[in-house]
Formats: C-alpha cells, structure tokens, sequence
C-alpha cells in the first residue's frame, strides 16, 4: 500500500524527476508504513504484530545485502 502512494504520487506529479518529489514521496511512504503498524499494534490488541516488524526490516536490509554483494 504505501509504495502504491509513492507510485501514483510520482506519476501525478509533472516534476516527478526532483529531488524533493522522491524526498516527500519516500517520507510519505514511511510514515503510512509506521502508521499501518501502529493501527496493528492498538486495534488488533491479540496480533502479534512484532514478527511482521521484524519481517519488514529483514525485508527492507535484503536491498543493502543485495547490493553489497553486487
């Protein structure tokens, strides 16, 4: 979901390619991604949200992995 904002609101904008639209884009996405897992942490009180967390971060170090080893 929030790549999905990230992409659209790339692709709305016409200066897409600036420095600043990837900077608020990539801010934006962050915090619905923290948003998302705060909403799972209070509203669902008998989830388990701590794996989906760590699974989240082993995800996103997948990237720096992959390009150390490129």
């Amino acid at each position: 979901m929030p790549s999905v904002l990230f992409a659209a609101r790339l692709k709305a904008k016409s200066g897409a390619e600036t420095i600043m639209s990837w900077m608020v884009g990539e801010t934006l996405k962050m915090g619905v991604t923290i948003a998302m897992f705060v909403a799972i942490a209070f509203w669902y009180k008998s989830a388990l949200w701590l794996p989906p967390l760590v699974t989240y971060i082993v995800a996103l170090k997948t990237y720096w992995v992959a390009m150390a080893l490129r």
